[in-house]
């Protein structure tokens, strides 16, 4: 219950910047902007057993999946089931630049990636794809309601090259 309430807390503070009306400026608005201070966001988080992250995609139809195989149009769930471990980054800058792009005349957001990635005992029961939120498995623990894609464990430390650099552009 502890966790849960961090948790929750933790996802409004994160997400309470982001209920800002935003706007768009033009790129002539934007052509001066360089370098100016951003973001440098650490965090941790810490997944205890029975996480579950599941992503639906609402253009693909329910009935284009048939339950036991996937044919590249039909699962509407991607389904990431019971999570458990920690992953923890430190100084992941988010930046706005400009003077970048074929012509050096475009502005964009530039992500630095941390310098590492530590991974503690994460693992996962499986990668699905099925037609719903939620997994279900026979008495012999394997799923009869989505189909299995791949099983994760990961520990250890996934290390960047230094300040690895991520341009977002605009497209319009």
């Amino acid at each position: 219950m502890y966790n849960q309430l961090i948790s929750t807390a933790l996802l409004l503070a994160l997400s309470a910047p982001l209920a800002a009306e935003l706007a768009q400026l033009s790129e002539h608005d934007l052509g001066d902007v360089s370098a100016q201070a951003g973001l440098t966001i650490s965090a941790r988080a810490e997944l205890e057993t029975g996480t579950r992250v599941s992503y639906s995609n609402d253009n693909i139809s329910a009935s284009q999946y048939n339950g036991s195989d996937y044919t590249g149009s039909g699962a509407t769930w991607l389904v990431v089931d019971d999570i458990t471990g920690v992953l923890e980054f430190t100084n992941l800058d988010v930046d706005i630049i400009s003077g970048v792009g074929p012509l050096q005349d475009k502005s964009a957001i530039q992500l630095t990636l941390p310098d590492a990635l530590e991974v503690k005992s994460l693992k996962t029961k499986g990668l699905y794809l099925g037609s719903s939120p939620e997994v279900s498995y026979d008495s012999s623990g394997k799923s009869n309601s989505h189909l299995f894609l791949l099983g994760l464990e990961l520990d250890g430390r996934l290390s960047m090259p230094a300040a690895t650099k991520v341009n977002i552009f605009p497209v319009e």
